[in-house]
């Protein structure tokens, strides 16, 4: 089959793009029509859908949902910072002579 052929069967030439649903083309899109309709993408990504967009049907990204932190990474980031402070002194100096030095 050839590619002009290959694209008729996924995507028929003459779609009305503005009453295609982005679902019923799986979750592989190419760069042209992600950011044509990026924010049906967006919209998608917000429910939880992964869509890999592609490039030449080469895939080259993913929009999905963001995985929100727990909050036990909270806590143990907030352990280990206290962790790392102990012992830690200025030894005189202030932090504004501190500052100034990072300006030098």
């Amino acid at each position: 089959m050839d590619k002009a052929a290959h694209r008729m069967r996924l995507m028929p030439l003459n779609t009305d793009w503005s009453t295609t649903s982005l679902i019923d083309m799986g979750t592989t899109v190419g760069a042209y029509e992600a950011k044509t309709h990026f924010a049906q993408l967006l919209e998608r990504a917000e429910r939880g859908e992964v869509i890999t967009i592609s490039r030449h049907g080469v895939s080259v990204a993913q929009l999905g949902p963001v995985a929100a932190p727990s909050i036990q990474s909270a806590r143990n980031a907030a352990d280990e910072i206290r962790r790392l402070r102990q012992g830690v002194r200025l030894d005189g100096l202030s932090l504004i002579d501190l500052k100034n030095e990072g300006r030098r």
